[in-house]
């Protein structure tokens, strides 16, 4: 299968507050698996395919959908029978597809399903919506997803999903089939990647479960979370695990000091809910590793906070490995008149998708942070800031660095914003498909 070669910025260094600024490239960004070690941008654990380089009987399409898709090309899938395939040029047991479907005649979003074949069957049945895309601007008012404002925009979603593994060389099809209502199916673009086996429980962890927390059965685990989170700084461990399933925070949001939040893997735990949020408030910093935290925000949502980690975040706080989708920003740091700000913060090898906000904010003085080897695609804002909002002077946000990340498609903002404090830097990143603010 051949693979279209497109262009995406890079940014080589930029440091504000200084006099020093080198000059961005252009340089290629395909969809080949990246370097060990890649000159600019996140190293990643995917291999990228997009739709309009893949095997299909649809149309191609470049139109109003299409124009906010990486690339600016996919592939519209209408008819029973129309599909687009891919052959994978690694092994992989996990799919990413980015895609959008309609919304409903009055706005909120639709729910629908697509096949997903590999090697010829239908393994699954992918459950796809639209009830966290269709964005209406209309004459330039907040975002709603109210179609009677007009302008839509912000189309796509992504679903994800774990399949029995396939060695390389085998094709991986997407089909519209009789059972699969949608009038229409626009895919972007899949990521096929290995999952690693699910990690192991440290032995100075509490486990959620051992508080009520249970996996997979729909009820609201918010309040054992919290227990297991209150019982591990009474009796003295290290934090809280969290085990491979999916644990819903519906009602209160989730805080705590000092202590650690592992799980299984950002394949293999999952916190999902209206309130699957995560604060760290105080001087002490927190360690959070290893799973995904999915809200369930709508659209309406962003002109209310619900950061999925957010607060003061302390002093030293490592969020590693995880990946945050449909909430507002999903790093907010600092708290505005705090006296404890962020500082030391460190966000590495995480993905942050689907937001109504930002991907990752450095606000309120947040100073000597770094964010490394993080993707980001398809934020509601800038995808990387460092802001200066309510501190000034030596208060500022300083020496913060934002280094070897990858940001695609921002649907209402720009990749990276810089906007206030010093000696803050910008290195080694790519920004594709800014939209602008």
């Amino acid at each position: 299968m051949m693979m279209r070669e497109r262009l995406a910025l890079s940014v080589l260094v930029l440091t504000v507050g200084s006099t020093a600024c080198r000059d961005s490239e252009v340089s290629p960004s395909g969809s080949s698996a990246p370097p060990a070690a890649p000159t600019r941008g996140a190293k990643v654990a995917w291999v990228e395919y997009q739709a309009e380089a893949g095997q299909t009987n649809a149309r191609r399409e470049a139109t109003a959908i299409e124009a906010e898709a990486v690339g600016r090309e996919a592939v519209r899938l209408e008819k029973v029978g129309d599909s687009v395939a891919f052959t994978a040029t690694k092994a992989a047991n996990s799919i990413v597809v980015r895609l959008s479907i309609p919304d409903a005649p009055t706005g909120g979003g639709l729910d629908a399903t697509l096949g997903l074949y590999v090697k010829g069957q239908r393994v699954q049945t992918l459950a796809v919506t639209s009830r966290y895309s269709w964005v209406y601007q209309g004459a330039g008012l907040d975002p709603s997803d109210d179609p009677a404002r007009g302008e839509p925009h912000a189309f796509f979603d992504e679903v994800r999903a774990r399949v029995d593994g396939f060695p390389a060389g085998t094709e991986v099809k997407l089909q519209k089939d009789d059972e699969d209502t949608a009038a229409f199916y626009v895919i972007d673009l899949v990521d096929l990647e290995l999952v690693a086996p699910p990690l192991s429980k440290p032995s100075e962890l509490l486990s959620i479960t051992d508080y009520g927390a249970t996996p997979d059965d729909g009820g609201d685990d918010g309040e054992a979370i919290q227990r297991a989170l209150d019982a591990a700084v009474a009796e003295g461990w290290a934090g809280v695990w969290i085990p491979p399933g999916t644990f819903r925070v519906d009602a209160e949001r989730l805080s705590l000091q000092g202590l650690q939040v592992r799980g299984a893997g950002m394949w293999h735990s999952t916190l999902q809910g209206r309130r699957s949020t995560l604060s760290c408030p105080g001087a002490g910093g927190c360690h959070f590793a290893d799973f995904s935290l999915l809200g369930e925000g709508s659209l309406p949502d962003a002109r209310a906070p619900a950061h999925g980690f957010h607060g003061e975040l302390g002093e030293d706080t490592v969020i590693e490995n995880v990946w945050v989708e449909h909430v507002e920003a999903g790093i907010w740091s600092g708290a505005e008149g705090s006296a404890h700000p962020t500082d030391g913060l460190v966000v590495k090898g995480s993905r942050f998708r689907n937001l109504t906000g930002q991907g990752v904010h450095l606000a309120h003085g947040t100073r000597n942070s770094v964010v490394e080897h993080s993707h980001f695609r398809n934020t509601g804002a800038d995808a990387l800031v460092i802001g200066a909002e309510g501190v000034a002077g030596e208060a500022a946000g300083h020496d913060n660095v934002l280094r070897h990340n990858s940001v695609q498609m921002s649907w209402r903002g720009s990749c990276f914003a810089l906007l206030g404090g010093s000696g803050n830097t910008l290195e080694d990143s790519t920004c594709e498909g800014d939209t602008g603010g």
